[in-house]
């Protein structure tokens, strides 16, 4: 990356396409921002999940889709569309950290992609607007979030048949072996980190199958100030944050309907880390494996996010349970603290 590129240099190469150039929401809600391209396969379920979870506004920053994609978010109210053609090889970095700046100065914001649904503990007994309460009343400006991997019972060649349904209906799989616990602090210095039991994960089914060593960190809840440094370095990292006390679920769908094309793109244009070194990787073991099953004897079905708190996939702290029984007014919750 040119060491010379950021989020200003993006400013004169933005233009509006739909929705207000502003928004206003108040403390305790939530901005969603996507940088995305040719994302027709997850648009419907992206805004679905977050306009269902309570998010106040989505911001899409289009990088050049040739697909649906900018028609399927103008049918849908509180969006607002943006455009650059920037490369996305040198300034996927500054093109996330101007949505940041731009729209979450002094609030919350979510950077999230187009294949990732955010989803918190206790989603299910307090409102997201709570939940962001929780952060704020604690002064913290991060939150850690894992990604995980969802995939189907089927074999990459059904997949294309479940083209259009509801991801969160057809991928419901998901496998925590193969997953390293390291040192988060090592990994994203130069923050407070409020509770020693968050790790930095690697791994996971992608280390399983194809043998890459992934990342399955991030950081994308930021509320923005003049000290926070989002997207630093790394679309995984944050710097000069209060980390919060318990960690959030990136659900994500890279293993959809689309994966075999999306492999072979972005191996060919080489636009991630190290010239796309890793999707050249798992495009070579598609040619010997054309009909990958990605479901193992050790994968399990998601019933709901409780489940990644009882096999303690996320961290939660015993400040955070009892914020969420003060605020639902639920006497005790089933949940045992690791």
């Amino acid at each position: 990356m040119n060491q010379h590129i950021d989020w200003s240099d993006v400013e004169s190469n933005v233009t509006h396409i739909h929705g207000p150039k502003t928004v206003e929401y108040g403390e305790d809600e939530l901005l969603v921002h996507c940088l995305v391209r040719d994302g027709e396969s997850h648009i419907q379920s992206f805004m679905e999940h977050y306009f269902a979870l309570g998010v106040k506004h989505i911001v899409f920053l289009d990088n050049g889709s040739q697909d649906n994609t900018i028609d399927i978010a103008r049918s849908c109210s509180n969006i607002t569309i943006l455009h650059s053609d920037l490369s996305f090889k040198h300034y996927k970095f500054a093109m996330k950290q101007y949505l940041f700046k731009r729209f979450g100065c002094e609030r919350w914001s979510l950077c999230a992609d187009i294949d990732e649904l955010f989803d918190y503990p206790f989603s299910d007994v307090i409102e997201l607007e709570s939940f962001i309460r929780y952060l704020n009343t604690h002064a913290y400006t991060a939150v850690v979030a894992y990604m995980l991997d969802m995939f189907s019972e089927d074999s990459l060649q059904e997949w294309l048949r479940l083209k259009g349904m509801p991801v969160k209906d057809v991928y419901r799989f998901y496998d925590l072996s193969n997953i390293y616990r390291l040192d988060f602090e090592a990994f994203c210095p130069h923050n407070s980190l409020s509770n020693p039991d968050i790790y930095n994960y690697r791994g996971g089914i992608r280390h399983t199958l194809f043998g890459t060593y992934d990342r399955i960190t991030k950081t994308p809840l930021v509320y923005g100030n003049d000290q926070i440094k989002p997207i630093h370095n790394s679309t995984h990292k944050v710097e000069n944050a209060a980390i919060a006390d318990m960690t959030v679920v990136l659900y994500h769908f890279k293993f959809a309907d689309n994966f075999d094309a999306l492999v072979k793109r972005v191996a060919y244009e080489e636009n991630y880390y190290n010239d796309s070194e890793k999707y050249k990787k798992i495009l070579k073991y598609l040619k010997s494996e054309p009909d990958l099953l990605v479901k193992q004897e050790t994968s399990q079905e998601l019933n709901s996010i409780q489940d990644l708190v009882d096999n303690r996939f996320l961290v939660i702290s015993e400040q955070y349970k009892n914020w969420v029984s003060e605020s639902s007014q639920v006497a005790a919750l089933p949940i045992k603290i690791a």
